[in-house]
């Protein structure tokens, strides 16, 4: 349902997004991971048609999102939840949204039902806490009742109980054959909601595929009778690493046990551990894809 295809944007000297590619398909909760900076948003803007790609193209079902008949429709975005006019109510934004999207009016309820604000929808929007602005940019996303979602940071601002409702809504909504592109810095809600995973640095992805798959072989302990050369000998072959427990060394994710040994014995380079680190979390993971210590980009695509 949504796929990009070596998406590429330039600001000036700076890449924004470096040959991008991946899909989310029906079904699914992908997320959408990277440090700031990382070519995250502008990632997202191209997908949903705010930002022109220098080079490849991406479709929202099986079209680009500009040629879409009826955008929202077919998909829902929440990408700035402050972008909403501060004197309307609630009510009268969606009201608006729906008459756009050329939605019955009985919808409107529907919606505020579902994230739980009918009892604010009189209140102007600028009263509105930061986690009530989330809440109508979900309903907003939803008016026209679409099958694919793209949501950039949705759960900013809401409390526990606000989490867990939209950890539940997002599972449901990809139970019912719906697709969920979700860009977000809370890795441990990530983690608990996603079952797929992007990784961007950079503007370059450095890692994708099942979230189970890249947490269950998410790195290498490695540890070196000299560490100084142990640490030389990783960066002269891009091999990511960030630092491990008790002064050892963590190489990232795909990093090859034997390549590293391969390495070692060449250099005559005694090595006194390497072993898998097994499964791990989301925040390990994200931390040996993106630390200082991370190394070259290495594209992937998802599938």
């Amino acid at each position: 349902m949504i796929t990009a295809a070596s998406l590429s944007k330039r600001y000036g000297p700076v890449a924004a997004v470096d040959d991008v590619s991946f899909t989310c398909g029906p079904g699914t909760i992908t997320g959408f991971l990277g440090p700031n900076g990382a070519g995250k948003t502008t990632t997202l803007r191209m997908i949903t048609g705010l930002a022109r790609p220098d080079a490849g193209r991406a479709t929202v079902a099986g079209r680009p999102f500009t040629e879409l008949p009826n955008p929202a429709r077919v998909v829902g975005t929440l990408m700035d939840a402050s972008a909403m006019h501060a004197g309307r109510t609630g009510r009268a934004t969606l009201r608006i949204a729906a008459t756009m999207t050329g939605m019955p009016a009985a919808r409107v309820e529907e919606v505020l039902a579902a994230v739980g604000m009918t009892r604010d929808a009189r209140r102007r929007v600028g009263t509105y806490s930061l986690g009530m602005r989330q809440e109508l940019g979900l309903a907003q996303a939803l008016i026209g009742n679409p099958s694919v979602l793209i949501l950039d940071e949705p759960a900013t601002g809401l409390d526990p109980q606000g989490i867990a409702w939209i950890r539940s809504f997002l599972r449901n909504f990809a139970d019912r054959g719906g697709t969920v592109l979700l860009s977000s810095h809370l890795l441990a809600e990530v983690q608990a909601t996603a079952e797929h995973l992007i990784v961007i640095r950079a503007g370059k992805i450095v890692a994708a595929g099942a979230m189970a798959d890249l947490l269950a072989a998410s790195g290498l302990i490695v540890r070196a009778a000299d560490q100084a050369a142990l640490i030389r000998l990783l960066t002269a072959d891009s091999i990511p690493f960030t630092p491990g427990p008790a002064g050892a060394l963590r190489a990232g994710a795909g990093a090859s046990p034997d390549r590293i040994a391969e390495l070692a014995m060449a250099a005559g380079l005694p090595l006194t551990e390497l072993r898998a680190v097994g499964d791990t979390g989301l925040e390990e993971l994200f931390l040996s894809l993106t630390g200082p210590g991370a190394g070259a980009p290495n594209p992937k695509e998802a599938r």
